[in-house]
C-alpha cells in the first residue's frame, strides 16, 4: 500500500559515476522500482526517518536528464522547482526535529514522578502556538506570491512587523 502523503523521486539510467550509488540509495527506500526509469516513492515519514539517504539521493540525481520530482500529482522538471521543493521539505524535516526536541528535553522529568508521559507529548506546543504557525506559513505564501507577481513590480508598499498589522491597534 502507497503512503497516504507520496513524493516520488524518478530519475533515469545513467553513465554518471555516482548511479551505482543513487540505486543503492533508492533501494534503503520502502517502495523502489527499479526499472527504465528508476522510481522511489516515499511517505512524509519515511522521508523524515530516512533524511540522510534522501538528501544524498536527490543531490546525487537532481541534475541528471530525465529526473523528475513528483509532488501532490505534478512533476517537476526544472532544477529551480526541483530544489525549491527539497528544500521546504528540509524545512518541515528540521522543524519537525525541533519541535521533537523541544517535546522530549523535560523526559528526565518522567521516571522521577514531576511529569506523565502524555503530559509530555503535549508540552512542545499549545494550539494557539500551532495556530500562528499556520498564521505565519500562510501570510508567507501569501507574500511569495504576490513577490513572484509581475504585473505588481514596482510598486513600492510599506512592510510592518506581523503585530503591527492592524492600523487600528498602531
Amino acid at each position: 500500500m502507497m503512503p497516504d502523503f507520496s513524493i516520488k523521486l524518478i530519475f533515469p539510467v545513467s553513465r554518471s559515476k555516482n548511479y551505482q550509488q543513487a540505486i543503492k540509495l533508492a533501494g534503503m527506500f520502502h517502495y523502489f522500482e527499479r526499472d527504465e526509469p528508476n522510481v522511489v516513492h516515499m511517505g512524509i515519514r519515511e522521508v523524515f526517518e530516512k533524511w540522510e539517504y534522501f538528501n544524498l539521493l536527490f543531490w546525487r540525481t537532481v541534475d541528471w536528464k530525465g529526473t523528475v520530482l513528483v509532488w501532490n500529482g505534478m512533476h517537476w522538471h526544472s532544477h529551480t522547482d526541483k530544489t525549491r521543493i527539497f528544500y521546504a521539505l528540509q524545512h518541515a524535516h528540521v522543524s519537525y526535529i525541533c519541535y521533537l526536541e523541544e517535546s522530549i528535553r523535560d523526559v528526565w522529568k518522567v521516571p522521577f514522578g514531576l511529569i506523565k508521559m502524555d503530559e509530555l507529548e503535549l508540552s512542545g506546543y499549545n494550539e494557539e502556538d500551532i495556530n500562528m504557525l499556520i498564521e505565519r506559513f500562510r501570510i508567507q505564501e501569501i507574500e511569495n506570491n504576490v513577490r513572484d507577481d509581475e504585473s505588481l513590480k514596482g510598486i513600492n508598499v510599506k512592510n510592518r512587523p506581523l503585530f503591527r498589522q492592524n492600523p487600528k491597534t498602531s
